[in-house]
């Protein structure tokens, strides 16, 4: 037999009895449809939330107070009776959004939410648009709303009920307005209304409809701590309220509590900055309710990308502004000469490396010279990243039967000794045996002699050939160390970039018209470190190494750089001023060359012997 049920949505479900399990589960759901509908709604914020990304789901006009970003989360609950897990219900969600996007007035977003049961999907597709003007923003929203119902959840008797006549799906136009305003820092007020076209959303005619929703809220934030009270409003739930209160931090964390004022519905979120422009949320719905709270309960993950919050390295030029500055003496005034300048990027970051060699006097001579100048080396390859100092074309296969030939020194055995148990008990990663082609066989045998004697873990004992990136490195790794290559102290400066390139644009001037130029940068107490001139004529480009008038690299700080030219009559023009930013970083390494067995305790990540003969 069949059971029909007319549900809230203008469908009919019917069951036969090969399909019992599925139908009962659907008849469950739309029995606790009229409870559990908050289990259904899309994911939205409160209406005056400026940090938590979804805010903008509920109220368009947020969209020109957040910042720009990307969001993307997913959500995941059970319905069910009595704490009973029953059907998982699915949902996620995406946007990206950005403010003052047209002339610092306008701000757009586009995103989606999906909701998914073994009965129908639902999903919300469209765009907001928020217009703000000073601490008052408005904004508009349109959203493409699609139900569709699963079709292997109805009997084929189900199916041919004219209500399935035009489709399993409908899609349908909501339109939802709100606002916003901030009179004064710390307190928010909104107002709006959501589907207020109020779209069709049954398949068969217009008798069912997207229920108007009024939503309201107040926000005020003392110290670390806000306070929100929202107010939503429909014909089928009546008015809820709801009170939120978090701790927050101005960079991006955030814990925050939110219930009814029955706790039938409540709530614990929490929101990490993990550093640069990203931010992660998540939030749990409590089972307070033995009705309302396996319907509502839910674990859900938002991932937040801030795109102003990720710092440009080296911005693109800038190309000349349209409005040109210039003055006129009088209405009939010819339009005075100028010149724009700017630069390729607008900061720099000054690297220093500080080296101290330290050799052990207590070293004989035939192991000091058994050292290339690949040994005390600068030891690392770039600022930021230790490196070993050669990278290892490794070998395979692995040969377990070559013994070492030549006898070892006592020094030699325990430094064997205490580099297998440090493989052994994790405070080595790895160890490679570096040699040259005629050294492979003893970088082989050396293997073999600390994984079969000393008890290392085979895999992670490498063997290989040097790779050379350049002929320097071949050149330092095969040169053998005289006595005056050991510098004790070496300072090694560079910049990244390594340079930046000025673009003049000059407006109103011909070559004739100029007899000499100047482009000065200068520190903030005005004094003068790299100075550029020339004669006839202005340069459309002027290229500086960040060095000063004594060729060293310039300090850390602020510098500014101004044209200055004479023309034909003798006047003295100037351009424009820009900044230029200038970071210093310094690391001191250390490189020491000793006998003792002493710095093997400190476990480095790798070890790499290097086999010279």
């Amino acid at each position: 037999g069949h059971l029909p049920w007319k549900g809230s949505h203008g469908i009919r479900l019917a069951a036969s009895s090969q399909g019992r399990c599925p139908a009962a589960l659907a008849f469950l759901l739309l029995l606790l449809l009229p409870f559990s509908v908050h289990a259904q709604e899309f994911v939205r914020g409160h209406s005056t939330d400026l940090v938590d990304a979804k805010a903008q789901f509920r109220n368009p006009a947020l969209v020109s107070f957040q910042s720009a970003r990307f969001f993307a989360g997913a959500k995941a609950y059970h319905v069910g009776l009595g704490g009973a897990n029953g059907i998982p219900l699915r949902q996620g969600f995406f946007a990206v959004s950005t403010p003052f996007l047209f002339n610092d007035y306008i701000g757009v977003g586009v995103g989606g939410q999906y909701f998914s049961s073994p009965i129908f999907k639902r999903s919300r597709m469209g765009a907001r648009i928020s217009g703000r003007l000073d601490f008052v923003s408005l904004g508009i929203e349109l959203d493409a709303l699609t139900t569709g119902y699963d079709q292997a959840n109805f009997t084929e008797e189900a199916l041919n009920d004219p209500l399935f006549a035009g489709g399993t799906s409908q899609t349908a136009l909501s339109v939802g307005a709100g606002v916003y305003a901030q009179p004064f820092p710390g307190f928010g007020v909104s107002l709006g209304v959501t589907n207020l076209n109020r779209p069709v959303t049954s398949l068969g005619g217009d008798s069912t409809r997207a229920a108007q929703e009024v939503y309201g809220g107040v926000s005020y934030a003392y110290g670390p701590v806000r306070g929100m009270l929202e107010l939503n409003n429909t014909k089928l739930d009546g008015t809820r309220v709801l009170l939120s209160v978090e701790a927050y931090s101005t960079v991006g964390h955030f814990i925050r509590a939110t219930s009814d004022f029955g706790f039938d519905q409540a709530r614990i979120e929490g929101q990490y900055y993990v550093g640069g422009p990203l931010s992660i949320n998540y939030s749990y719905d409590l089972p307070t309710s033995e009705l309302l709270g396996p319907s509502s309960g839910s674990h859900q993950f938002t991932v937040i990308y801030e795109f102003n919050r990720s710092p440009s390295v080296r911005p693109a030029p800038p190309l000349p502004p349209n409005n040109i500055p210039f003055s006129l003496n009088d209405q009939d005034a010819d339009l005075m000469p100028t010149v724009y300048v700017t630069a390729e990027v607008d900061y720099v970051e000054v690297f220093e490396k500080r080296i101290r060699r330290r050799l052990d006097p207590s070293l004989p001579a035939n192991a000091i010279a058994s050292l290339s100048r690949a040994d005390i080396e600068q030891a690392d390859s770039s600022f930021s990243a230790y490196s070993l100092p050669f990278k290892v074309d490794p070998i395979r296969p692995l040969s377990e039967d070559i013994r070492f030939p030549t006898p070892l020194s006592d020094n030699y055995e325990s430094s064997l000794s205490q580099l297998a148990r440090q493989l052994s008990n994790d405070g080595v990663e790895e160890m490679s045996i570096v040699g040259r082609e005629e050294l492979v066989e003893k970088a082989m045998g050396l293997r073999n002699r600390v994984v079969h004697e000393e008890g290392a873990p085979r895999d992670r004992v490498e063997i290989g050939k040097p790779l050379f990136e350049s002929v320097k490195d071949s050149v330092e790794f095969y040169t053998a160390l005289a006595a005056g290559d050991i510098i004790p102290d070496e300072t090694i400066e560079y910049a990244s970039p390594g340079k930046t390139e000025f673009y003049l644009y000059p407006f109103q001037i011909a070559a004739s018209q100029v007899v000499g130029w100047v482009l000065d940068v200068s520190d903030q107490d005005g004094q003068v470190v790299r100075s550029f001139n020339g004669q006839e004529g202005i340069p459309e480009t002027i290229n500086w190494d960040w060095r000063d008038l004594n060729g060293g690299l310039v300090a850390p700080g602020v510098y500014y750089y101004q044209l200055s030219w004479q023309g034909t009559g003798g006047t003295i023009h100037t351009s424009n001023k820009n900044r230029i930013y200038v970071k210093k970083f310094v690391r001191q390494i250390t490189i020491d060359v000793r006998q003792s067995l002493d710095p093997l305790e400190q476990a480095p990540d790798e070890v790499q012997l290097l086999i010279k003969n």
